[in-house]
């Protein structure tokens, strides 16, 4: 689903129509279902590479050490959690996106957070209508550990990778950012 403009001119504002559209999209089933995938599931509390306390499909919310959920309850978990990560892809991206593009940024910011997502310069590529260079991005962020010790992880590589060529996938559905000013 690629969300148009209301004006016929080509200008890449979102306007009304276009805003009230990205408010409305939210992570689709397949997104969900990479995302569990990605993430994977464990039932009991374990600390994760960076030494953060998890459980469920990576989720680190309310998590305490000897904690055991259901399956059920992991799943219940996640929808109650990524309201908060779509509400935050909605509120950093300003430009129209695809819904792949939808479910990889949510995805996203799900494994690293909302504020790294708003701050980051894939965001300021996004809005700024650089689909390209903001697809790009996604490989900077591979590293896995604690504050001073990060390394490259090469399963979050192989995430990155996968993000990038499902956002660029989309970029095709973009404006040329030469004919655009």
């Amino acid at each position: 689903m690629v969300i148009k403009d209301s004006k016929s001119t080509g200008d890449m504002r979102l306007g009304k129509a276009g805003a009230m559209a990205l408010a409305g999209m939210a992570i689709s089933l397949i997104g969900i279902v990479q995302l569990k995938m990605d993430e994977g599931l464990r039932l009991t509390a374990y600390k994760d590479q960076a030494d953060v306390l998890t459980i469920c499909y990576g989720s680190t919310h309310g998590v305490h050490p000897g904690q055991t959920l259901t399956e059920e309850q992991c799943d219940q978990k996640l929808r109650t959690e990524l309201d908060q990560y779509i509400k935050g892809v909605r509120e950093a991206v300003h430009r129209p996106i695809t819904q792949g593009q939808m479910d990889t940024l949510v995805n996203f910011a799900y494994q690293f957070g909302v504020k790294n997502l708003s701050r980051s310069t894939l965001v300021s590529k996004i809005n700024a209508g650089d689909c390209y260079g903001a697809a790009r991005e996604f490989s900077r962020w591979v590293y896995v550990g604690p504050a001073g010790n990060k390394k490259v992880n090469k399963g979050v590589q192989a995430r990155m990778k996968r993000h990038e060529d499902t956002f660029r996938e989309g970029c095709v559905s973009w404006p040329d950012p030469a004919v655009v000013s």
